[in-house]
């Protein structure tokens, strides 16, 4: 008979469940305390950080889901009304 030990301890799962919560706090990888702190407000002179802006990037898959549910506006009618509760999904395929 083989036991398996468990791959993770109750340190590891904490840890991960920390870092879930940090990351559901925010939709961009900053935590919302961090991104909305008087430290880093441009107007603050003793601000203790900024953010730059780059330039954009094209998100594909986003890109592809919009052009779909634009594409099935125009399919559905002249209101362009689409059905409530629509979930679009978008899968990666070889070309």
């Amino acid at each position: 008979m083989t036991v398996n030990e468990p791959e993770f301890d109750d340190d590891d799962l904490a840890l991960m469940e920390a870092w879930l919560e940090i990351e559901a706090d925010s939709p961009h990888g900053y935590s919302m305390s961090e991104a909305t702190s008087p430290l880093a407000d441009p107007n603050n002179r003793d601000g203790e950080y900024r953010y730059e802006v780059g330039l954009p990037l094209v998100d594909y898959r986003q890109a592809a889901l919009e052009q779909a549910q634009e594409d099935y506006r125009t399919l559905v009618g002249k209101d362009g009304k689409m059905p409530k509760g629509l979930v679009w999904t978008a899968k990666k395929v070889a070309r």
